[in-house]
């Protein structure tokens, strides 16, 4: 099991340049919403992680160097939070 010891929200109105261990993603209101998040990994290949959150969050364990902003590739509606986990 991962430990991580801190947190950061992101704010995906622009790219994020910043090495995190994972992702969390969670959900303000409990209604399921679908994402996709556009990455570049620690091995420096450009993925999308799609998906869907509701009452629950949850935590992606992908080490990554860059999350990509809304005007970039991702899609991430305003009842989500993306944090960094490290």
């Amino acid at each position: 099991m991962d430990i991580y010891k801190s947190i950061k929200e992101l704010d995906l109105s622009s790219d994020v340049t910043q090495k995190f261990k994972a992702l969390m993603i969670t959900c303000d209101d409990g209604t399921a919403e679908a994402f996709a998040l556009k990455v570049i990994s620690a091995s420096n290949e450009t993925v999308i992680i799609d998906g869907s959150v509701g009452i629950n969050s949850f935590i992606i364990p992908v080490m990554v160097i860059k999350v990509f902003g809304t005007s970039s590739g991702t899609t991430f509606p305003a009842d989500l939070r993306c944090y960094g986990l490290n």
